[in-house]
C-alpha cells in the first residue's frame, strides 16, 4: 500500500522548469541562492527580480512593479506565499502551481 502511495506521489513531481507559460511573462521572480532558480531566468527573456534582495527590501521592487502581464516564478514556498499576497492585492490570480523538491514553479496572471 505504502508503494503504490509513494509511485503515485512521485508520478506528480514534475520537472519545475518545464512546461510552456500559456502567455510570455512580463516579469520573473528567482531565488538567487537557488542554481535550479537561476537557470529558470535564462529560458526566458523578461525582467527579473531576485526575492532574496526583495526580503531585505520589503518587496518594494515587487510592489512598485507595473508591467503589464503575467508574472512567473521559481521560489522557495515563503517568498512564494509573500509574493503572492503582493500580485494578489494587485486582482492578479493564480494559473499555475507545481512543486519540485523545494522549490514552487509558479504563474500568476
Amino acid at each position: 500500500m505504502l508503494k503504490v502511495a509513494l509511485a503515485a506521489t512521485g508520478a506528480l513531481c514534475l520537472d519545475a522548469t518545464a512546461g510552456a507559460c500559456e502567455q510570455v511573462p512580463a516579469l520573473a521572480l528567482i531565488d538567487a541562492r537557488s542554481v535550479l532558480s537561476q537557470g529558470f531566468t535564462h529560458e526566458l527573456a523578461c525582467e527579473s527580480i531576485d526575492v532574496s534582495v526583495e526580503e531585505r527590501s520589503g518587496w518594494r521592487r515587487l510592489r512598485c512593479w507595473r508591467g503589464p502581464g503575467p508574472v512567473v516564478g521559481l521560489t522557495r514556498w515563503s517568498e512564494y506565499l509573500q509574493a503572492r499576497a503582493v500580485l494578489e492585492e494587485r486582482g492578479m490570480r493564480l494559473r499555475r502551481e507545481i512543486r519540485n523538491h523545494d522549490l514552487i514553479r509558479w504563474e500568476m496572471a
